[in-house]
């Protein structure tokens, strides 16, 4: 299609022609790629688990028990008892009275969004939220209120400014995916609660990795389950599998099965999905020394990037971003340490700003200090390459 070309030529001159790499993955640590054993920096599998031999033996035994796929949407099917059970242990893990399953976390946010939001409406979005946060915004087409990240007192501001703007709702990140920084949940709760406004929080990526337990942001800052009146989590990142769920009351899930699109439309989570991220709950509540594992190599990783005088952002989490810049350096290094036997992917516009360039190393439980000395003296040869 000969439309497509400009388009393509315009990201290929601007260094942001991306291109999909075919990786294998091997363990938690590491992936094949072209035949090469490499060390993956490039993970979300944060605890280990996706691999681990009561997960794979889990969903393997669904999936010769029930079938691959689950066939239809649930409401034309029907539901399976995998999916109760992973809903009912989601809902204790929270503390929620209630969990419904989505087939990705993307579906699970456009979904709420969507389906409880109107025109008459308005949405207070962070401004690094994820792009299923931003569509399910677009979608629903409430007014976009967008808050400077982590800005409670501006989210204040402008909850006051807009009094009698039909329903009020605050979304977040709990942990932004790209910066691995927090957000200030605590004072984000506080302000809404103050405002009548309801708050939905995603915490995609702080469940398995923030609090003592890894219970997620709300253990993190010692706020009792059920602070957020809709809470979104993953199965694919800390809990090795896929899918997505929406916590909540009773109502609110009731209200879902009827009215979200993203769930009626949707064939149901697969069996093994469901299985495996049952067995992942299971070793998270069993083994919280995962959690411990993971929190110390990212303080590590965090400590060795800095004492490298690398300029490196984020906070407490498994998350670590190496800002370099601009597209090509951003590029070159990723593609150096590829060549070094290190698979960390290069971040660039639009996911990031113009200008933020960065190495994403996302980290595992399964890290070692070895690992992460390699990955540092690895990329202080890339840059010092790239100032000869």
């Amino acid at each position: 299609m000969e439309f497509l070309r400009p388009f393509l030529k315009d990201l290929r001159e601007r260094g942001l022609l991306r291109k999909l790499t075919t990786a294998d993955a091997e363990g938690g640590r590491y992936v094949v790629i072209d035949g090469r054993r490499c060390l993956s920096f490039a993970t979300n599998d944060y605890l280990d688990l996706a691999a681990h031999p009561q997960v794979r033996e889990a969903a393997a035994r669904a999936a010769e028990d029930h079938g691959v796929g689950a066939r239809a949407s649930r409401l034309t099917a029907g539901t399976s008892t995998l999916h109760t059970t992973l809903e009912s242990a989601l809902a204790a893990f929270t503390g929620y009275e209630a969990a419904l399953l989505f087939p990705t976390g993307y579906q699970a946010n456009i979904g709420v969004l969507s389906a409880l939001l109107t025109r008459s409406d308005t949405v207070f979005s962070d401004k690094l939220n994820h792009a299923s946060i931003i569509d399910g915004c677009r979608l629903s087409g409430a007014t976009k209120q967008i808050y400077d990240t982590r800005d409670a007192e501006y989210l204040g501001h402008l909850l006051e400014s807009h009094v009698g703007a039909g329903k009020r709702l605050v979304v977040t990140e709990s942990v932004f995916s790209m910066d691995g920084t927090i957000a200030p949940v605590d004072r984000i709760s506080k302000i809404a609660r103050q405002h009548d406004a309801v708050l939905m929080l995603d915490d995609a990526h702080g469940i398995g990795v923030l609090g003592s337990n890894g219970r997620g942001v709300l253990e993190h800052f010692g706020l009792p389950a059920g602070t957020a009146d809709i809470y979104v989590g993953t199965l694919s990142k800390a809990l090795g599998s896929m899918g997505g769920f929406v916590a909540g009351g009773g109502d609110l899930i009731r209200y879902l099965v009827n009215r979200s699109r993203s769930f009626i439309y949707a064939t149901g989570l697969s069996p093994a999905c469901c299985a495996g991220a049952l067995a992942a709950l299971e070793i998270l509540q069993r083994e919280p020394e995962r959690v411990s594992r993971l929190r110390e190599i990212s303080q590590y990783t965090r400590q060795s990037l800095l004492q490298a005088g690398l300029d490196v952002g984020g906070d407490e989490t498994a998350i670590v971003p190496v800002i370099l810049g601009d597209n090509r350096t951003t590029m070159d290094a990723a593609t150096q340490l590829l060549a070094d036997g290190i698979f960390a992917p290069g971040i660039r516009p639009p996911t990031v700003p113009e200008g933020r360039g960065r190495i994403r190393v996302s980290l595992s439980s399964a890290h070692t200090r070895e690992d992460v000395d390699r990955l540092v003296e690895s990329l202080k040869r890339t840059l010092l390459r790239s100032e000869c």
